[in-house]
């Protein structure tokens, strides 16, 4: 679970670069062309009961979404390296 959300971890942040970063604001983004199913289960698991729902909206709406599950996500991953 630690690797899989590392790199889960590594790719948001990075999508939230880009999109932070260039003119990305005037292109549509897939979020799903840059997770893989695992990472959405990922997210599901740590969002809980409302998992489904955030990875719908992650997909819908990745620029007001992404900066909401980096930080989470890197708190999450923090968490497991405390643990493992």
């Amino acid at each position: 679970m630690v690797e899989i959300l590392r790199s889960l971890t590594k790719r948001a942040k990075l999508e939230k670069m880009m999109i932070q970063g260039g003119d990305s604001g005037k292109q549509p983004i897939r979020i799903e062309d840059h997770l893989k199913d695992v990472d959405f289960r990922c997210i599901e698991k740590i969002y809980k009961q409302h998992g489904i729902e955030f990875v719908q909206v992650l997909c819908d709406n990745p620029r007001d979404a992404l900066p909401i599950v980096v930080p989470r996500l890197q708190k999450k991953l923090k968490k497991f390296k405390k643990v493992a």
